[in-house]
């Protein structure tokens, strides 16, 4: 299994973001996780493109956009011109979740779909082409249950699909595997 490392930077310091991907870089991270939320789809609000724009020439590092927002086909394109490599949407969000996959590939970032631990699988089936395979671990997913990785020719080889994590790891493991 190719493990690849994804730290988020929710947690650091809103004065310091950039010295914060400076380190996490440094440190030898793949990824910069970005957690935008919106304060609907979820009650918290973080960031935007903007600090994403402003974050890009601070690393080669990829960012891996993860959008806990609604109606985030109407900000695809900002976040893929902010450098956003990887844009991962929840089917939740959105009526349209194919188009909104194929709008990401369209902006140049490789798309990923989350799902909360209480979306049953059965949501995406439809878009993956039928073929996935379980992992212990996903690149894209700290503090969480096991993943689906998702082989898919209907979208792309790149999509990524995972449970987010709960306050209940313990249940959110029984409801991975179920």
């Amino acid at each position: 299994m190719n493990l690849k490392i994804a730290p988020s930077i929710l947690s650091a310091d809103y004065g310091s973001f950039a010295e914060a991907v400076i380190e996490l870089s440094e440190a030898g991270a793949d990824y910069i996780h970005l957690d935008v939320m919106d304060g609907h789809f979820v009650p918290n609000i973080t960031f935007g493109p903007q600090l994403i724009s402003a974050l890009r020439p601070v690393t080669k590092v990829s960012f891996d956009t993860h959008l806990m927002i609604e109606n985030p086909e109407r900000y695809i394109s900002d976040f893929a011109k902010a450098g956003s490599n990887v844009i991962t949407v929840h089917p939740e969000t959105t009526y349209h979740l194919h188009r909104l996959v194929h709008q990401i590939k369209d902006a140049g970032a490789k798309p990923g779909v989350a799902l909360n631990p209480a979306t049953p699988i059965s949501a995406i089936e439809w878009l993956l082409g039928g073929r996935r395979r379980r992992h212990e671990c996903s690149s894209f997913c700290r503090n969480s249950a096991p993943s689906t990785t998702i082989d898919s020719p209907a979208v792309s080889p790149e999509v990524i699909c995972w449970r987010s994590p709960t306050w209940d790891p313990t249940w959110t493991w029984r409801r991975s595997n179920v």
